[in-house]
Parts: C-alpha cells; structure tokens; sequence
C-alpha cells in the first residue's frame, strides 16, 4: 500500500497517540519522505554499533527496558494537557522517584502517558533479528534507542523532549535485562 498526504495527516493526528503506533507508522513509511513529516525520520545507526564480530560491539544485541512516557499538551498525545513546563518537572520528580529506589512498575502505572505492555519493551539492536516479541532498534525514535541501549541492567536515565530524537515527551528509562 502506497503512502498519501491523507495517510500522513492521519499518521501526523492520531500517530502520537501511542509510541506503539508510531512504531507502526515508521514501519508503514519506512523509505518515505512523509516520515519526516511526522517527526519519524530514518533512523541510522551507529557505525561502532553494528561492527561484524559480536565481541566488538559496544551494546548488547537485545535490551528490554521499562519506561515512563511524560508527554505535554503540543507534543500530539491525546488526552493530555499539561504544559510542556509542567511535564518536564513531573519529569523531573518521576527520574528522582525512580533513582530513590520506588517501584518501576507503580511509576509507570502511575504517570506514564504511554501504557503499552506496562511500560515495557524488548529491543533488538542494529543488525539483529528481533525475536517475535522484540521491537527492531530502527523502529523507535531515535533517542529512545540510543538510551535504552547504552544502560546496564538498573540503572535508570531520562532522554529529554527533544522535537527529533524524543518528539512524544520525555522518557524515564531503566534497564530491566
């Protein structure tokens, strides 16, 4: 099925409503230009990253992390409404909620904008088949990617909003495997 400027409003309205279509909308439009459109644009690795022998590479080939998704009103989420001012400083409580040793799982359902699979995601990094449950590294933004990826297991990071690599809000991560 081929792309439209219809299929691109559609993608560009209802898109952010869940990083899990988003997903979706980057493997729909992998290769076309209205990907940028939506704030999706390709998303290239690292050349270190996907060096041929395994025992050379910098990242591990899966990761499964835990995030917490704060989004504001202009950032395309349906249903939120709190300003982009207030989510960077629920942001900031969630990361030191996190780090202070609370439940993961309780901080996700508690205030996180995207519920998908509890917060969950299972990665398969640059060049590596994914496993049936996994998402390809290639098909989130790319800031989420890039965090999820340079974590040890427990430890936690934020990746700011950031219009190209974090356009949904800013992403509470910590490392589960």
């Amino acid at each position: 099925m081929k792309p439209t400027h219809a299929t691109a409003a559609t993608i560009a309205r209802l898109g952010r409503a869940s990083v899990a279509f988003a997903a979706f909308a980057a493997t729909f439009l992998a290769g076309c230009s209205m990907l940028e459109a939506v704030g999706l644009g390709p998303n290239h690795p690292d050349p270190e990253a996907v060096k041929a022998a395994p025992d050379e590479r910098r990242e591990p080939d899966h990761v499964t992390v835990r995030h917490v998704l704060i989004s504001f009103d202009k950032a395309g989420i349906q249903s939120v409404t709190r300003t982009r001012g207030e989510a960077e400083r629920l942001a900031a409580k969630v990361e030191a909620l996190a780090r202070s040793g609370r439940d993961f799982a309780d901080l996700v359902r508690t205030y996180s904008d995207d519920r998908h699979g509890d917060g969950m995601y299972r990665l398969a990094n640059w060049g590596c088949a994914p496993d049936t449950d996994e998402a390809e590294r290639e098909k989130m933004v790319r800031g989420f990617g890039r965090v999820a990826f340079s974590l040890e297991p427990g430890q936690i990071a934020v990746l700011p909003y950031d219009a190209n690599d974090s356009p949904f809000g800013w992403h509470i991560i910590r490392r589960e495997k």
